[in-house]
């Protein structure tokens, strides 16, 4: 048995928790930009290209330019965390994604509200590429924690297979792809509820539950290598 089965029964950024957490997140922080910073997304950049592309269209220079800076700093973060992770890091690349979004979340929290939107949605864009570029999997599984066409996609096409086959595995597949999605509109939902009450600090919750995956990444680790020491 080799060394990475025997510390661990999963990798922990694959794990349900973990893709749940992502995905509230995910949709959290789109449904902030969208209310709070302009009617922008922070994560759907094919729906930033398309109200972009409006933006040129009605010839509104600065809406246009308000769409395409999330764009270019999207491509900034998967650009960074495609390098970061090509390091070698005592610390597994993803923990340090992790915590670079809490902290760049919690600064954005206390000073967002000094800086403009083109700001708040570059940063906010920069953080979510750092996340959907680093935690592709879950359970194996392709996914994406910011964005839900992916997913839709995949839910159905493992229901289809289940329909024709009686594929019990394919169903399983299917109910983890839509229970992420499921949980993305929750994130959406409850970024949509808080986000005109406390403006900039709702993004502490973001911070928040990233700073929990971090420590449950942690009881996890323990609890997978204390089991496989038995």
């Amino acid at each position: 048995m080799d060394k990475k089965k025997k510390s661990n029964f999963m990798l922990t950024h694959e794990t349900t928790v973990t893709s749940f957490c992502l995905a509230f997140i995910g949709g959290y922080l789109d449904a902030f930009t969208y209310i709070t910073k302009g009617g922008v997304f922070s994560n759907a950049q094919t729906g930033n290209i398309v109200l972009f592309g409006i933006g040129l269209a009605n010839m509104d220079i600065m809406y246009a330019l308000r769409c395409a800076t999330p764009i270019v700093a999207f491509i900034a973060g998967v650009l960074i965390s495609e390098l970061l992770k090509r390091k070698t890091y005592r610390l597994s690349w993803q923990k340090i994604i992790l915590f670079m979004e809490a902290l760049i979340l919690i600064a954005i929290g206390f000073f967002g509200g000094g800086v403009s939107y083109f700001v708040t949605n570059a940063i906010i864009s920069f953080v979510c590429s750092l996340q959907v570029n680093s935690f592709r999997t879950t359970k194996g599984l392709a996914y994406a924690t910011t964005m839900c066409t992916g997913n839709l996609r995949s839910a159905t096409e493992n229901l289809a297979h289940f329909i024709e086959h009686r594929n019990i595995e394919a169903l399983k597949h299917s109910i983890h792809y839509f229970s992420i999605i499921f949980v993305f509109i929750l994130g959406a939902s409850a970024g949509a509820l808080l986000s005109p009450i406390i403006d900039n600090a709702a993004v502490f919750i973001c911070s928040g539950i990233l700073f929990l995956i971090l420590i449950y990444d942690f009881i996890y680790k323990r609890l997978s290598a204390s089991t496989n020491e038995k």
